[in-house]
């Protein structure tokens, strides 16, 4: 039961960060995951297409905050490496949820190839 509740409050912090408004890689990388996720369970969820669309784009811009940062590719290859686990696992979930409802993957298929950004590998990207 612990647990459950130090992972909330985790959760909680990490979508609070964009209120914030930083760009240290580290924090948009904690965002980005948190994003998915929330992506994910919105999919799960049957949530409606707009609702989705809008998350889609929350994360996209998250993406595009650090594409902006211009990071070395020895830093992104750092941070890819310290998120990997994060990551993959917020990757499995939305992946899931797609494949468990097609109609949200739909929303998602909707703002065209690409989203998930270029140089994260993200979902629909190439690096």
């Amino acid at each position: 039961m612990k647990r459950f509740i130090v992972l909330g409050f985790v959760a909680m912090l990490l979508v609070s960060a964009p209120g914030c408004s930083s760009n240290d890689p580290d924090s948009l990388s904690k965002q980005s995951i948190s994003q998915m996720n929330d992506l994910a369970a919105a999919i799960e969820k049957k949530e409606s297409p707009d609702k989705i669309k809008s998350l889609v784009e929350k994360w996209k811009a998250t993406v595009e905050k650090m594409e902006a940062l211009k990071l070395s590719d020895d830093e992104k290859k750092k941070l890819a490496e310290k998120y990997q686990k994060e990551t993959l696992e917020a990757s499995k979930k939305l992946l899931a949820a797609v494949t468990a409802n097609p109609e949200g993957g739909m929303a998602l298929a909707s703002l065209g190839g690409g989203f998930g950004g270029k140089s994260q590998g993200g979902v629909g990207g190439k690096k």
